[in-house]
């Protein structure tokens, strides 16, 4: 139904055609700008997250080369950070490179890389972006080519205390991997003697997880007809509203983001009641867990069991602030260092 009804403003342009007239660019506008105000009567998404699908299936319907494909991809990307930009939507999300697409052609694979590499280096020439906008990267990036490894680090260590939008790209990134990194590096905290297994909790888990201090997201959009998540955002986005497109990424349009948020307006009550009850069952739990743990370990040596109670938890929270200040040191550590190990790779 949506593309029936929107297709005909969602038609993109393979790289380097002209653009549509003056008049048609105007009235484009016009409207946009209009259904921008509708919408920002009501509540709008902080945080919205792309599955950019379909950039391969667009350029083989256009009997185009894949590369094209993909460079339409990036324009669309750049146009709907725009539209993003204007809603007043703070964060955004982007599914960019999968490792499970390394299994692709390695001349698709190496072309890919140098397109992800050119794209950060003309990042890092933006001064403007550069003021504003923070960059971080979930995935492994060990995983990537040296060069590339070296020009996110700098994207991200130049943007790390900027207090504008913040763009999320998930590049060598599966969420299980997320996840296994996580639950990887808690243990050895735990082993190094940081934190101690009753210190475990919801919350901490989400602290060693890539998207650490950010918010989950809202909405989480997927174009292609496809309706699954590829292993994208699995824990982030258990209380997000999904929504699946019949349309491939590069003919995604502003339509198609306006339907999105007037369809998140109407189920926003039902989205924040769901995860303020997710909060809720979350402390009660844990707070029976914290119960469980110091009677078992109480000792009646004049001290309240209320009290024991209380340093029980102050302790852990203490032990929790300084493991996660290491933990962020750590990670900027490594960023820095990819910074000065390739300087000699970097020519921008």
């Amino acid at each position: 139904g949506i593309n029936a009804e929107y297709g005909a403003m969602s038609e993109s342009k393979p790289a380097g055609k002209v653009s549509n007239s003056k008049v048609q660019r105007y009235c484009d506008s016009w409207y946009h700008w209009f259904f921008c105000g509708v919408l920002k009567c009501g509540p709008i998404p902080t945080h919205i997250a792309f599955i950019m699908d379909g950039n391969r299936r667009w350029a083989k319907k256009a009997n185009l080369e894949t590369t094209l494909g993909h460079l339409s991809g990036e324009q669309k990307l750049q146009e709907t950070l725009h539209w993003c930009l204007d809603l007043g939507i703070k964060i955004v999300t982007v599914f960019a490179w999968s490792t499970e697409n390394f299994k692709r052609p390695k001349d698709e694979v190496e072309t890919l890389m140098n397109l992800a590499t050119q794209k950060c280096k003309e990042l890092l020439q933006d001064n403007a972006l550069l003021k504003k906008t923070q960059v971080r990267v979930f995935g492994d990036i060990t995983l990537l080519p040296k060069e590339l490894q070296t020009v996110i680090a700098k994207a991200i260590c130049l943007t790390k205390d900027n207090q504008g939008p913040i763009l999320n790209v998930c590049f060598s990134y599966t969420s299980t991997m997320e996840i296994t990194h996580a639950i990887k590096n808690i243990s050895k905290f735990v082993a190094d003697g940081h934190l101690e297994i009753s210190d475990i909790t919801t919350y901490l888990f989400e602290q060693f997880l890539y998207s650490h201090s950010c918010k989950e997201p809202d909405v989480v959009v997927r174009t292609s007809g496809e309706i699954r998540l590829s292993d994208f955002l699995l824990w982030q986005s258990c209380n997000s509203c999904l929504f699946f497109f019949d349309v491939l990424w590069p003919d995604f349009s502003a339509w198609h983001l306006y339907v999105t948020i007037f369809k998140f307006q109407r189920n926003y009550r039902r989205l924040m009641e769901r995860r303020k009850e997710a909060i809720n069952q979350s402390e009660r739990y844990q707070s029976k867990m914290d119960f469980e743990v110091v009677r078992n370990n109480f000792i009646r040596d004049g001290t309240s069991f209320e009290d024991a109670l209380k340093s029980f938890e102050l302790d852990r929270e203490n032990r929790v602030v300084r493991a996660l200040e290491i933990k962020n040191l750590r990670l900027l550590q490594f960023f820095q260092d990819l910074c000065v190990q390739g300087l000699s790779l970097i020519h921008i």
